[in-house]
């Protein structure tokens, strides 16, 4: 992804899994809201939403369409890490923030980007990563919350998870067992300073653009 942002020229990074579909509300928010009205305050440089989780059955190819694109159908989708999504307060006073979940999309301003130097790049396994990308810049500066705005308009494909994390109780949608390694927990609850160097997404190699 830094490497990416490094080879853009667009004014926004944003970023979603390739198992991920998006919906209209999205296009219409994106194309006919952000950066566009005016609400009389400055559009974060930053926002985040959660995204849905298509069933096995609602990712069979005759009807996905129908509950990506169907208003009334596609807020029937579960909402994957809902206590994030309502940013929800516990009894143990644990409080899920609303970029804590699982990413329907992260977009990030290209100067903002910039001055955060992108994703820790050792931050080289499962999980975690846009989380502690987004705690440093939420340190110093406001998130947009898209997840209400858009009642998380990004829907996850089925699919099966025996490639899972190993031993990894935070994701409970995940129940095989599986073999991938994590990033430390640690990175979700505390600040941390970005350790990339200058040249951070592979700045220095010589790569080229080609459109196929």
């Amino acid at each position: 992804m830094n490497v990416g942002f490094r080879k853009m020229s667009g004014k926004h990074f944003a970023r979603i899994d390739q198992d991920t579909l998006v919906g209209q509300r999205f296009m219409d928010w994106f194309y006919h809201e952000f950066e566009v009205k005016d609400y009389g305050w400055p559009w974060p440089r930053a926002a985040f939403c959660s995204r849905r989780n298509l069933d096995e059955s609602q990712s069979h190819h005759s009807v996905f369409r129908d509950f990506v694109y169907d208003q009334e159908l596609s807020k029937k989708v579960e909402i994957c890490h809902e206590h994030n999504h309502y940013t929800r307060l516990m009894p143990n006073k644990q409080i899920f923030s609303f970029y804590g979940g699982a990413v329907g999309v992260m977009m990030v301003e290209r100067e903002c980007y910039l001055e955060h130097k992108g994703f820790n790049e050792q931050l080289v396994y499962m999980n975690s990563m846009d989380t502690e990308f987004l705690n440093r810049i939420a340190a110093k500066e406001e998130i947009y919350n898209l997840c209400l705005a858009i009642d998380a308009d990004f829907y996850h494909q089925f699919h099966g998870r025996d490639d899972g994390a190993a031993n990894d109780t935070t994701q409970p949608h995940a129940q095989q067992e599986g073999e991938r390694k994590t990033n430390s927990l640690d990175v979700r609850n505390k600040l941390m300073d970005n350790p990339n160097p200058d040249n951070w997404g592979l700045l220095d190699e010589d790569l080229e653009v080609t459109e196929l």
